[in-house]
């Protein structure tokens, strides 16, 4: 079967958190339905301009049948076709989509040989969502502090930070995994296959820099709690409580993480108490 690549530009009719959104939504559609369509990619956008220029590989009539669903999509401006035509190989094999912001889409995807500059020592932003396989709220927040003291004990060593917000409503779970790409996948297959959840669904992969990072991997896995269902977007919304809480005495941002105000971060993003309980344990 003919390997076919194609590349294209648009920009997004909203911007700013709205902008960050609509990505955010492309990205778990596109995770869910392109495995099975055998398609891989990665999506370079700007948060300053909502420009974005997408490479898609797969199997010629899949690639163009999803490029004109995209094509149709109200929330961009018209597509244009950069580049397209048949690959000897995939240039994005490990990623069914993956996220890498930049200030330039188009000088970012303007040669394949980025793709190798990426992927030699990324650090991966992961998101996913799951549900506890547990008779009650009781029964499931024991659950979960084994899974955090499993946590505590292994992600350190790994360079992985992040965190797990527990709805204990619907025994809901959505974690955020940051840390190196090989470290944070592995986690991911071993998480997949714990029998203690169920439905376990990828929903977003970025690929960040070190300014990009919110969770040091010190604090081993943040918790909180949250009766939020529409957490597509968690990550961004976190840095953006962050940056909104920084004030003139603290650190730049340029500078490390701050936990306290990251707490407080989580806390404005999620309406809710965030309590780093696991990061204590990593001290």
């Amino acid at each position: 079967m003919e390997l076919f690549r194609l590349q294209y530009a648009a920009t997004l009719r909203a911007g700013g958190p709205e902008g960050e959104a609509i990505v955010a939504a492309i990205m778990t559609k596109a995770l869910k339905n392109n495995p099975s369509l055998g398609i891989t990619g990665i999506l370079f956008f700007c948060r300053e301009t909502s420009s974005l220029v997408q490479i898609l590989e797969g199997p010629r009539k899949n690639v163009l049948d999803l490029f004109t669903k995209i094509s149709a999509d109200p929330r961009a401006l018209q597509c244009t076709v950069l580049e397209q035509g048949s690959a000897a190989s995939r240039a994005y094999a490990e990623f069914g989509m993956v996220l890498a912001h930049t200030t330039d889409p188009a000088l970012a995807a303007q040669n394949l040989s980025n793709a190798q500059t990426l992927f030699s020592a990324p650090v991966l932003r992961m998101q996913y969502a799951s549900t506890l396989v547990a008779a009650d709220e009781r029964e499931g927040r024991a659950m979960l502090e084994g899974i955090l003291q499993q946590a505590v004990r292994n992600n350190t060593e790994r360079k992985i930070g992040g965190l797990l917000a527990f709805n204990p409503s619907t025994l809901g779970i959505v974690q955020i995994l940051e840390g190196p790409a090989p470290a944070v996948r592995e986690l991911y297959r071993t998480i997949a296959a714990d029998p203690r959840h169920v439905d376990c669904t990828l929903m977003s992969e970025e690929l960040l820099d070190a300014a990009e990072v919110l969770f040091d991997y010190v604090w081993g896995m943040v918790q909180t709690e949250t009766h939020d269902d529409e957490l597509v977007n968690l990550s961004a919304r976190i840095r953006r409580s962050y940056q909104r809480l920084q004030v003139p005495e603290m650190l730049p941002e340029s500078e490390a993480l701050d936990l306290s105000r990251m707490v407080r971060a989580i806390d404005d993003a999620l309406y809710v108490e965030a309590t780093p309980t696991t990061a204590q344990g990593c001290a």
